[in-house]
């Protein structure tokens, strides 16, 4: 993918042009990709607000090891069979 962005011309004349080069890289982003910054932010953003907007950096491995216990906790109590 860095490839295709080294491609472009970095110095845009006008909004347009910057509009069509950021438009064109956007779209070639995996969806993968843009899952993956969306659930960091997310986790980033509750580790914030747990920390009161305080330093929060050393809370998100912990988040991370809350919500996956959470979630084995979940799945341990709910009835998955289809029926």
């Amino acid at each position: 993918m860095l490839e295709e962005f080294s491609k472009f011309n970095w110095k845009q004349q006008n909004n347009s042009e910057l509009i069509i080069v950021l438009q064109t890289m956007w779209d070639k982003l995996p969806d993968e990709t843009i899952r993956k910054a969306i659930v960091g932010f997310l986790k980033r953003r509750n580790a914030c607000v747990i920390a009161s907007g305080a330093h929060f950096e050393h809370l998100i491995s912990s988040l991370n090891c809350f919500m996956a216990k959470v979630t084995l906790l979940i799945l341990a109590t709910t009835d998955c069979t289809i029926s």
